[in-house]
């Protein structure tokens, strides 16, 4: 039937539509857009053809296309664990000590490569 509706829908495009969907709205459709001009009629008829046969395709085999059925369908669901407030007050804030600010300073130059390769 698949082949019959391509050959039939290349040389008349509502035809292809009328044998894989029937007297539907996908007919007016491309009734419409063949009035228009062929290719824009061919390209809908191409695309009803195809997704009628996936359609049934897929009523046989009994897959849908809401799932993917070649990955296994697991969900986790977690929350995060938030620290309290107070236990996030409670800890001192971090200072620099003398040291520190000494070693990362912005000030001095960056060292030079014969400085580095000594």
């Amino acid at each position: 039937m698949t082949c019959c509706s391509r050959i039939s829908s290349v040389i008349f495009p509502p035809l292809g539509v009328l044998m894989s969907r029937g007297c539907s709205a996908d007919l007016i459709i491309n009734v419409a857009l063949t009035s228009l001009g062929y290719f824009p009629g061919l390209i809908h008829s191409c695309y009803i053809i195809e997704k009628t046969n996936e359609e049934q395709y897929d009523y046989i085999t009994g897959y849908s296309h809401c799932v993917n059925h070649s990955v296994p369908a697991v969900v986790i669901v977690s929350t995060p664990t938030q620290p309290s407030i107070q236990s996030a007050n409670n800890v001192a804030p971090y200072k620099k000590s003398s040291q520190d600010q000494n070693e990362h300073s912005f000030d001095t130059p960056p060292p030079t490569y014969d400085s580095i390769n000594q």
